[in-house]
């Protein structure tokens, strides 16, 4: 996978998220407002991630945690691991 490999993108970006959900967004420090708004900023563009890879290329669980919004608030790094053994 290159750098402008979408897939690559989108591994980079779950495992981000996965930190900075988890206690990340303390240590920055982040309100609720400004949380909530790095989530759907995130949700966008693991939205855009998920159209340019395909949808085909992910397993029912997992486009559902990308579609969802679960995993722009995955704190466990469940989302980045399941993506990463599929994609990688």
């Amino acid at each position: 996978m290159t750098i402008s490999d979408p897939r690559k993108r989108l591994l980079d970006l779950l495992g981000i998220v996965a930190a900075y959900n988890d206690k990340g967004y303390q240590w920055i420090p982040h309100d609720a407002a400004q949380v909530a708004l790095y989530r759907d900023r995130v949700q966008q563009e693991i939205l855009q991630l998920t159209a340019e890879i395909g949808e085909q290329a992910f397993s029912a669980d997992l486009l559902d945690m990308l579609k969802s919004g679960v995993a722009s608030r995955d704190d466990s790094g469940d989302a980045y691991l399941l993506a990463k053994s599929e994609l990688s």
